[in-house]
């Protein structure tokens, strides 16, 4: 009898730890929702923009998730981030038809813009700290607002809802962007495209050069030597020389269609966002997978 109680009684706890380890695993939830946009601060965390749960996520270095420095505070839709000179985040939220600051992970409101966006989809600051938008559709949804928008900087935190140009509409959707070394660069799905920000501004157009190659460029990034790399509609990652304007190569396949990319120039990483997967796959600069973030 004593041996049938203490082997139901271990029995009870086996169970019992059992199920608490059911529980903690299931506890363990990945954070990410459709990552999509992307950027890499001056301490080499990585930003997030995590699109379905409407919030901005930051991963350390070491690719470990910082829950204290997660953002809410006025997202929707995020989709493009990127920082300013001053270490400021600014965040293109695509539902809100806002571009925000946020100081320190705080939302500056009166540095909100409204005026000329439209569904932004991405978003890059040069080193003049103006602030460049590719909208796509029409906020009430009547059909494809494809234009560029640049606002020059208020005071150092103030507002920048200074419109400073717009040109377009296009007649194709707008993706990813970036300024690097000079020149305004972007991918519209089938060409990556550059032209001299400043004639960019003073023109009204962004009719530049196309980069030759396999060119169907979509998401791009700068690394901090001008490299653009940027990623292609038949998934894959590629790189060119803005200064050389020469033809584009390829450096890497992927398994799916990304939704972002981001460059870590000091630590020599790509991270790419798989928005449908809920996954970011990080690469060296030579190509290699070196951790998938989930």
């Amino acid at each position: 009898m004593k041996s049938t109680k203490n082997f139901t009684r271990i029995a009870a706890t086996l169970l019992c730890l059992l199920a608490f380890a059911s529980a903690s695993f299931a506890a363990k939830t990945n954070p990410l929702s459709y990552p999509s946009g992307l950027a890499v601060d001056a301490a080499g965390n990585l930003w997030v923009a995590n699109n379905l749960d409407n919030n901005i996520l930051v991963f350390g270095a070491n690719y470990k998730q910082l829950p204290d420095e997660t953002i809410t505070q006025g997202i929707n839709g995020p989709t493009g981030i990127a920082f300013d000179s001053f270490g400021n985040l600014w965040v293109a939220d695509n539902r809100n038809n806002t571009v925000t600051e946020y100081t320190g992970g705080v939302q500056d409101t009166g540095a909100t813009i409204t005026n000329g966006i439209s569904q932004p989809e991405a978003i890059a600051v040069d080193g003049l700290n103006n602030v460049w938008v590719a909208n796509t559709f029409n906020a009430d949804g009547g059909g494809y607002d494809t234009s560029f928008t640049v606002y020059a900087p208020g005071t150092v935190y103030g507002p920048g809802s200074n419109l400073l140009m717009t040109f377009g509409p296009y007649p194709t959707l707008l993706y990813g962007i970036v300024v690097s070394e000079g020149a305004f660069v972007y991918g519209d799905g089938n060409y990556l495209n550059l032209t001299p920000a400043s004639v960019a501004i003073a023109t009204g157009s962004v009719s530049g050069v196309n980069v030759g190659g396999n060119n169907t460029a979509v998401w791009v990034a700068s690394a901090a030597n001008g490299t653009i790399y940027f990623t292609t509609t038949d998934n894959a990652v590629n790189y060119a020389k803005p200064a050389s304007l020469g033809s584009a190569s390829q450096l890497f396949g992927l398994s799916f269609a990304p939704s972002g990319i981001a460059v870590d120039s000091v630590r020599g990483r790509i991270y790419i966002s798989n928005g449908p997967g809920n996954v970011i796959e990080v690469y060296s600069t030579g190509g290699t997978l070196l951790k998938t973030i989930n």
